[in-house]
């Protein structure tokens, strides 16, 4: 089981409820550790960027590159800045009989 998982567990959270489903650690602002990631979205020395399961998150700082990335990333640089942005999921009816 995941560190994350029992965390959640202990708190009487449902991961998959949290923002993004996604879960990360700040190591003394030298490291970040992000689980839950779907992509890259940008890389640049002072922001990069992940897509989530419900919305982005980017780190802003200086000197940042991805030491690691598979089902995992560890962003490693000088932190000073991280945003979180979830998807707006907007309901589109249609008109009755009409296609898109």
């Amino acid at each position: 089981m995941s560190f994350f998982l029992e965390v959640a567990k202990k708190l009487g959270l449902d991961k998959d409820k949290l923002f993004g489903g996604f879960s990360m650690i700040n190591y003394n602002s030298e490291a970040i550790y992000i689980e839950g990631i779907l992509g890259v979205l940008g890389i640049e020395t002072d922001c990069i960027s992940f897509k989530l399961k419900n919305g982005t998150t980017s780190i802003f700082g200086q000197q940042l590159y991805i030491f690691e990335l598979n089902e995992t990333a560890i962003v490693k640089g000088q932190i000073k800045k991280i945003e979180f942005e979830k998807y707006q999921s907007e309901v589109r009816k249609l008109p009755k009989g009409e296609k898109e």
